[in-house]
């Protein structure tokens, strides 16, 4: 028979195409029935007043904590997403009070996880197309300068586009490489102005080698209030370190030349994170990491 319920209305928003991020990506680990959820977490915001947007975001949290169900209260909202080092400025201004947890993985790794990353090589070619056209073709018909597009990039045109083309695109890692380093570079400035109670930065090799003492590390600074110190639950300890999976991008395993670019490409990130103290060695088969 036709699905009903919490299927029915999810496959309802499927077919209309505009599946909302915070369903798609955040609920469904919050809530056995993220669709349900997300109606009445709808309701909730739209009846809201209008206000700057932080007392939105602080009214989201807030029911996030307070509505769903849960196995105790919840004592910090934590909100991780890939690729916020690019509005470190906006979050300060936005959430003045906020504790910082900088989670650094070594750049040449991540650029080859950003090149196989259907968001991230959505978002690098759309900077390409932006760079040669001057516009975005997404949000602009105008094609004076198109004669000047590559023509692997032409096939990725909103006209021509193709999951075919998209899939089949050379996105080279050292693109990506470059990426990294300007957002660290950048990221790593203004974070470095915060005061030591609200930043912690840690590599993420260490929580591959250490798991459950950097999970612990990480516990103690989200969940601990000088003021009033309550610890560490020992059982959501034991959850998290058991998430804790495997790395598996490795720089390494690239072609000489490629490699070389790569390296070359991380080089400025990683000079950034040096003049912070954070430091990483070549030796990959026994994945020591050498803190300066």
């Amino acid at each position: 028979g036709s699905p009903s319920g919490p299927l029915a209305a999810g496959r309802h928003r499927m077919r209309d195409g505009d599946l909302p991020a915070l369903l798609m990506a955040t609920l469904p680990h919050l809530s056995d029935d993220p669709d349900t959820a997300f109606d009445a977490l709808t309701e909730a915001m739209l009846a809201r007043p209008k206000a700057p947007i932080a007392e939105h975001y602080r009214a989201l949290f807030t029911w996030l904590a307070t509505k769903l169900p849960r196995e105790q209260p919840a004592r910090v909202a934590v909100e991780r997403s890939g690729g916020t080092l690019r509005i470190v400025a906006r979050l300060l201004e936005t959430f003045p009070e906020a504790r910082f947890l900088h989670l650094v993985r070594d750049g040449r790794n991540t650029a080859i996880s950003m090149s196989r990353h259907i968001g991230f090589r959505m978002a690098l070619i759309g900077f390409q197309l932006l760079e040669f056209l001057g516009l975005d073709p997404y949000e602009d018909d105008s094609r004076d300068e198109v004669d000047d597009l590559p023509d692997e990039l032409v096939h990725l045109l909103p006209e021509n586009f193709s999951a075919e083309a998209f899939r089949s695109y050379d996105l080279s890692p050292a693109l990506c490489g470059h990426y990294w380093s300007g957002e660290v570079q950048r990221g790593v400035e203004l974070l470095s102005a915060l005061p030591a109670d609200r930043l912690l930065t840690m590599r993420y090799e260490d929580i591959l080698l250490s798991p459950r003492d950097s999970i612990a590390r990480i516990g103690t600074f989200l969940f601990d209030d000088a003021a009033a110190p309550v610890g560490i639950d020992p059982h959501w300890l034991t959850r998290a370190t058991a998430l804790v999976g495997r790395g598996r991008s490795a720089w390494q395993s690239l072609p000489p030349a490629e490699r070389r670019e790569l390296e070359d490409a991380c080089a400025p990130g990683f000079a950034a994170l040096a003049a912070h103290g954070l430091h990483w060695s070549d030796d990959h088969e026994k994945n020591r990491l050498a803190m300066g």
